[in-house]
């Protein structure tokens, strides 16, 4: 018994280039929809920047404009206690007593003290030692100038050492003539400990610094940029001052390396400049995320709709090419392979029967006196007999074997594998099987066949598909002459 092994026979049909038409068919008929979700997206992130973009120049503005509230305060205490007798006459111990209960209940203030017309401070609410002079601070200049209430720069306090905002009012004599200069210092420490009553996302920095752009507090955010310089990013300068002449915002990398939109407002005039500012950032990442979660999910669901369009279009593409491969390849009434597709493979199973040396064997099938079937019952019930017997040959054939209607009512069988002996083995199998086979006739009749076959061995003289045809071929004009409903082998 020849060894025999499994094969796989049909053709390998590539479907890119019809799926590629198909799914270019889905896409641009969802092009449209596809960018209207691009440039809705677009419009969403358009407006979630407008939005975040106001709500960090609101919190500049509301931050400075605390601030300036926290000046009117300080204006009041200052101009109210500048007209206090014992202030008056500041260099009694009586004054720095005076200060020093006050700015005890008012935990705002670094300090609160008196300078005489040359700077010098007389009169503290904390303790000092030695001279001390504030002659040349801002605050002290701009009120002796103006004699009336001024803010001053950031600054170093002379006596408490801590980062403070000084405010200072003139104290007048009896004679309204100046005599000295009442200022009080707002802590920055103090700003930054104090919780801000706003629902603000993560990584958000508010920040109030120098004109230079050095951190005195932080409001929210990170502790540590208090100290650093925010100007050190590059660009950030000019961004803040176009931020503050212009009420915009800008996007820029903050010290800790997070993208936000920042924007910045002053804190109030020295005279010779902004005396500080606020400068508040929002991070960009939860606008962003947002902004492209919105796109996500578009894009999503657009995606779900082009794979349906795709799973569609390969549908479509897969049944168009089985029925394409199905015309091709197979026979429309009996389903096996049609003449064109039985001899390719058969001429492929013969060059690797030649590779390997196994054996192969051709079979031609007829079906007996299959006219008469035309004839008499017709050819819708000739074309029934013609489907079950293709059945029965494929039923009597191993999965490796290849069937294939030769023309008319005559079958092709390619035996890969199978030497002489084996080829009669399953022939007979297949004869039995058809002579077997009914179909329903004129009133009923119960209808069949036999089969005739004839079968050619490969050998080493015959190994040309066309040869071993006309050698089974043969066969089978003997099997016909010999009584029919028989297999016979060439010689």
């Amino acid at each position: 018994m020849a060894r025999s092994r499994r094969f796989r026979s049909g053709i390998t049909f590539s479907l890119a280039t019809l799926r590629l038409r198909l799914m270019l068919l889905v896409g641009f008929s969802l092009l449209p929809a596809i960018l209207l979700i691009l440039n809705i997206s677009v419009d969403q992130r358009n407006a979630s920047l407008a939005d975040a973009s106001t709500e960090v120049k609101q919190i500049a503005a509301e931050i400075s404009a605390e601030q300036g509230l926290l000046a009117q305060a300080t204006q009041q205490l200052v101009t109210s206690l500048a007209q206090v007798k014992l202030v008056e006459n500041y260099t009694s111990q009586d004054c720095s007593n005076l200060l020093g209960s006050i700015a005890g209940q008012l935990l705002a203030y670094a300090n609160i003290a008196v300078a005489d017309l040359n700077g010098s401070v007389k009169c503290s609410a904390l303790p000092f030692t030695g001279a001390i002079s504030v002659a040349n601070q801002s605050f002290f200049k701009q009120t002796m100038e103006t004699q009336s209430f001024s803010l001053g720069d950031i600054t170093v306090g002379r006596i408490s050492k801590t980062e403070v905002i000084a405010y200072g009012a003139p104290i007048y004599n009896p004679q309204k003539q100046v005599i000295g200069v009442i200022y009080a210092s707002v802590s920055l420490s103090y700003l930054s400990s104090q919780p801000l009553q706003l629902s603000l996302p993560n990584s958000t920095q508010i920040n109030i610094t120098t004109p230079d752009g050095k951190v005195l507090a932080t409001l929210f955010g990170n502790k540590s940029e208090m100290g650093q310089n925010m100007f050190a990013v590059p660009t950030f300068q000019s961004q803040v001052g176009a931020s503050i002449s212009t009420a915009s915002t800008f996007s820029a990398t903050g010290l800790d390396g997070t993208p936000r939109l920042y924007a910045a407002a002053e804190l109030g005039s020295s005279g010779q400049g902004i005396s500080g500012m606020v400068i508040a950032g929002l991070p960009l990442s939860p606008i962003e995320k947002q902004a492209d979660q919105d796109l996500l999910f578009g894009l999503l669901g657009m995606a779900a709709v082009v794979l349906a369009g795709e799973g569609a279009a390969w549908l479509i593409g897969v049944r168009l090419f089985g029925r394409m491969q199905r015309l091709a390849t197979t026979d429309p009434l009996t389903g096996v392979f049609n003449r064109n597709h039985s001899m390719e493979l058969g001429e492929r199973e013969l060059r690797r029967s030649e590779r390997s040396r196994f054996p192969l064997a051709v079979a031609i099938l007829d079906l007996d006196f299959f006219k008469n079937v035309n004839d008499t019952h017709g050819h819708a019930v000739g074309d029934n007999l013609l489907k079950v017997c293709a059945k029965a040959c494929l039923n009597g054939c191993r999965d490796v074997d290849i069937v294939g209607r030769y023309g008319g009512e005559e079958f092709i069988i390619i035996l890969p594998d199978a030497d002489a002996l084996e080829a009669i083995v399953i022939c007979e199998r297949i004869r039995v099987l058809i002579a077997n086979s009914k179909v329903s006739g004129k009133k009923g009749v119960s209808v069949g066949v036999t089969a005739s076959v004839g079968i050619a061995e490969t050998t080493s003289e015959s190994r040309d598909l066309k040869q071993l045809l006309v050698l089974a071929d043969a066969a089978l004009y003997r099997a016909k002459e010999s009584g029919r409903d028989q297999v016979i082998v060439s010689d």
